[in-house]
């Protein structure tokens, strides 16, 4: 992973996929400082290096309805 790379990427998000990987990334910090086993902190810091590696992928995933889900 190249950080000037990430950073290009990251300039290119719109507000709301930016906001919606940041929450990604919380939950997944949530669970490590949690402590109920759901991630360990290798496997939490694994799945955020893939988040910014597959960036311009994961960016233009649809987003769900969450009320009909759709």
């Amino acid at each position: 992973m190249h950080l000037a790379a990430v950073r290009n990427k990251i300039r290119s998000l719109s507000e709301s996929e930016a906001k919606s990987i940041l929450m990604l990334i919380a939950a997944n910090v949530d669970m490590v400082c949690s402590g109920d086993g759901g991630m360990t902190s290798e496997q939490c810091l694994e799945e955020i290096h893939g988040i910014f590696e597959r960036l311009p992928e994961f960016a233009r995933i649809p987003e769900v309805d969450h009320q009909t889900g759709d």
